[in-house]
């Protein structure tokens, strides 16, 4: 039996859509709910920068996109798992250390995103 050729792109959910080729992924539903996505990530998810798991990874192993991957890591954080990310990807911090960074960076981000918005928020608004 003869494989089928798939068109460029169409290996992903949003490619297959594209390009017209039938997929089992459906744009736009999901059947995981959101705790449920979260105890997948949890379940992968490892001690360590070492063992750090990038966000392609987490979406190739959950069969999500990155915005549910995200959403289901910021609602553990916010169940206070110590899940930090960095260049590595996202992993469950070893050590003090490591959740001290994480919490400065965050903080430095927020910051900045306040930052910005005041300056918008004092701008001028032409007419």
């Amino acid at each position: 039996m003869k494989a089928k050729k798939i068109p460029p792109g169409g290996g992903t959910p949003s490619g297959a859509y594209q390009a017209g080729v039938e997929s089992s992924y459906q744009q736009g539903h999901s059947t995981t709910s959101s705790a449920e996505m979260q105890e997948k990530i949890l379940r992968l998810l490892r001690v360590g920068e070492a063992n750090a798991l990038t966000l392609r990874d987490l979406t190739r192993l959950t069969e999500s996109d990155g915005r549910r991957v995200r959403e289901a890591i910021r609602r553990a954080r916010l169940d206070g798992v110590p899940i930090v990310s960095g260049e590595a990807g996202y992993w469950l911090a070893a050590t003090a250390s490591e959740k001290a960074r994480f919490t400065r960076q965050m903080r430095s981000r927020a910051r900045e995103i306040l930052r910005v918005a005041r300056a918008v928020e004092a701008a001028a608004v032409s007419s």
